[in-house]
């Protein structure tokens, strides 16, 4: 595994503040990937649910983006600043998907 001083710069870095620097994950790497990819193919499903209400060139976006974040999810499980990226991702696809009006239980009748 490489060490941070000598890791690969991928597109991901370039979305990242300067100081969110890899070290050592506060908690098991497997089990947070797990999690986040859960949660990013749940907004994945839903957005192709509901793709008949955007327009195609905004549901490929956004598929893209999600796309985009699984792909680059280990290096983003390694980042220091992780959780607070992953809750704003989660935030912007939430705008879009609606996803979290589903699972609120406030929502149900």
């Amino acid at each position: 595994m490489p060490s941070a001083s000598r890791r690969r710069v991928t597109p991901l870095d370039a979305t990242l503040p300067a100081s969110s620097v890899p070290s050592q994950p506060s908690c098991p790497t497997k089990i947070r990937e797990a999690f986040i990819r859960d949660e990013l193919m749940r907004h994945r499903q839903c957005l192709q649910a509901q793709s008949e209400h955007f327009s195609p060139r905004a549901v490929a976006q956004v598929d893209q983006a999600i796309c985009h974040a699984l792909e680059h999810l280990g290096e983003l499980c390694d980042n220091c600043d992780c959780d607070r990226i992953v809750s704003c991702l989660l935030r912007k696809f939430d705008q879009v998907t609606n996803l979290s009006a589903w699972s609120d239980p406030k929502n149900h009748h």
